[in-house]
C-alpha cells in the first residue's frame, strides 16, 4: 500500500517551495494564503518535521523541506510528462485555441473552414480573452499573443504588425473618398473601444493635431463593436489595419486618410516549447503562418 500524504497539502508545499513564497502559491493555486499555511502545517505534522523557516516577510526551506521538494517536484514532473504522453494518444486530433476577441473574429474565424477543409479530423476549439496567456494554467495548446514581446520559453511567429488607419462606411465617405485634412476627421463621430483609449489620441497626435480633441465619441466595449457602428454609419472608427484589410480591399468600408500610425506591438502565434513535438500543433503552426503572409501582403498592397 502507497503511503501518501494529503495530496492538496503536497500540491500546496510544491508550489510555496518552488515560490518560496506563500502568496505567490495561493495565487498560482487560486486558494487563500490562509488555505496554503494551513495545508503545510498539516503536511509538517503528518511527515513530523518542519519543512520551512518562517519570518515576518519571508519563508526558507529547512534542509528536511529542500530535500523533500526536490523529491516531490520529481514525482510532479514525472506524473506530468506520463500524462502529457497519454493525451498525445488520445488527444492529439484536437487543437485548442485562445485568441484576443477581435483578432479571434476578424481574423482567425474567417479562416478556420481552410483550415478545417484541410484537416477536417482535427476538432478545433477555440476561445476568446482579453486576460493574458498562461499555459501553464489555461486549458489550451496554442493562442495568438497580442504585446510588444513575447515570453521567454514560447514558441513563437510573428504574424502582424499593428498599423492604426481611420476607417468609415460607405455610407458616411464615398469610397476611395478622402477627407481634406485630417482636421476634417476630428468633426465626425470618433468611434473607439475602451479597452484602446489612446488609439485616436495616437493618430491625432501622428496627424498634427497634437492637443486638439474630438467635438463628439461613441466608445464601445471592444474593437468588435467599433468597427460595426462604422460599418454602420455611426462615424469614424480607429481600427488596426490588419484586420480591416479585405474590407477596405473588397469595398465594405472606405480609409479618409492616408495617414497610419505604426506602434511596437503586434500579433503572434504562440505556444509552449514543450507543445512542439505535436504533429498537430506543427501543423496548425504551418497554417497559421502562411495565412498571415498572406494577410501581410494584402496590407502591403493596399
Amino acid at each position: 500500500m502507497l503511503r501518501l500524504p494529503p495530496l492538496n497539502a503536497l500540491r500546496a508545499f510544491e508550489a510555496a517551495g518552488r515560490h518560496l513564497s506563500f502568496k505567490q502559491a495561493a495565487a498560482e493555486l487560486c486558494v487563500t494564503q490562509g488555505a496554503i499555511s494551513r495545508h503545510i502545517l498539516n503536511l509538517e505534522q503528518y511527515l513530523g518535521a518542519a519543512l520551512f523557516n518562517r519570518s515576518h516577510r519571508q519563508v526558507a526551506l529547512t534542509v528536511e523541506g529542500l530535500a523533500y521538494l526536490q523529491e516531490t517536484r520529481a514525482a510532479f514532473l514525472g506524473i506530468s510528462n506520463a500524462t502529457a504522453r497519454a493525451q498525445s494518444k488520445t488527444g492529439d486530433r484536437k487543437l485548442r485555441i485562445k485568441a484576443p476577441p477581435t483578432c479571434a473574429i476578424r481574423w482567425l474565424v474567417p479562416r478556420l473552414g481552410r483550415y478545417h477543409a484541410l484537416f477536417p479530423e482535427i476538432a478545433v476549439q477555440l476561445t476568446t480573452s482579453h486576460d493574458a496567456l498562461d499555459f501553464e494554467h489555461d486549458d489550451v495548446d496554442v493562442g495568438i499573443h497580442y504585446g510588444d514581446k513575447v515570453t521567454a520559453g514560447w514558441q513563437s511567429e510573428r504574424l502582424f504588425d499593428e498599423v492604426l488607419i481611420p476607417v468609415c462606411s460607405n455610407k458616411l465617405l464615398p469610397r476611395n473618398q478622402r477627407c481634406n485634412s485630417p482636421r476634417e476627421i476630428a468633426r465626425y463621430v470618433l468611434l473607439h473601444s475602451i479597452r484602446r483609449p489612446s488609439d485616436w489620441r495616437q493618430w491625432l497626435d501622428a496627424a498634427g493635431l497634437k492637443g486638439s480633441r474630438a467635438t463628439q465619441e461613441l466608445t464601445f466595449e471592444n474593437s468588435t463593436m467599433t468597427l460595426q457602428g462604422a460599418f454602420d454609419g455611426l462615424g469614424i472608427a480607429i481600427a488596426q489595419k490588419a484586420l480591416v484589410a479585405e474590407d477596405i480591399a473588397s469595398g465594405r468600408i472606405t480609409v479618409p486618410s492616408e495617414i497610419e500610425v505604426r506602434n511596437s506591438s503586434a500579433y503572434y502565434f504562440v505556444f509552449p516549447a514543450a507543445r512542439e513535438k505535436s504533429a498537430t500543433v506543427r501543423t496548425f503552426y504551418r497554417w497559421v503562418a502562411e495565412e498571415a503572409r498572406a494577410t501581410r501582403a494584402s496590407v502591403d498592397a493596399l
